[in-house]
C-alpha cells in the first residue's frame, strides 16, 4: 500500500496544477467492492470546527483516484492512508515547486470526520 501511494503521490507531483486559491487538500477515502479508494481534492476554504469545507472543492481528474485492494477494516484503512500520507507529505511539502507545499492536508471517509495531517 506505501509503495502505491508514493508512486500515486509522484505523479500528482508531476501533473497537478494546483490554482492559487487552493489552500486546503483532502485525500477523501471510500470504500469499493475489492477494498477502498482514496482520491484527491483542493478546496479554497478551511474550517477546523466543520469537516463540511471539504464539500466545496475543485473537480479532480480521474487520475487522482487510487484504489487499493484490500480486506482490512475501514478504521485500519484510515489509520494506515494518515500515517503513510503524513510521512510521505512530510518531506514533499518542504519543496516550493510540491503542490503540497504551504497546504492544508485532510484524510477521512466521506460523511466521517477529517484528520487533519499537515
Amino acid at each position: 500500500m506505501k509503495e502505491n501511494i508514493h508512486v500515486w503521490l509522484d505523479q500528482i507531483e508531476r501533473e497537478a496544477i494546483v490554482p492559487q486559491r487552493i489552500i486546503a487538500l483532502n485525500f477523501g477515502l471510500y470504500e469499493t467492492e475489492k477494498g477502498f479508494c482514496i482520491y484527491l481534492v483542493g478546496a479554497c476554504n478551511y474550517d477546523e470546527d466543520d469537516d463540511s469545507w471539504a464539500e466545496e472543492v475543485e473537480n479532480v481528474p480521474r487520475e487522482f483516484f487510487l484504489e487499493i485492494v484490500t480486506q482490512c477494516d475501514w478504521q485500519d484503512f484510515q489509520e494506515q492512508t494518515a500515517r503513510i500520507l503524513t510521512d510521505e507529505l512530510k518531506q514533499r511539502s518542504i519543496n516550493p515547486l510540491s503542490p503540497f507545499h504551504n497546504m492544508i492536508i485532510t484524510t477521512g471517509f466521506d460523511d466521517g470526520n477529517l484528520i487533519r495531517i499537515m
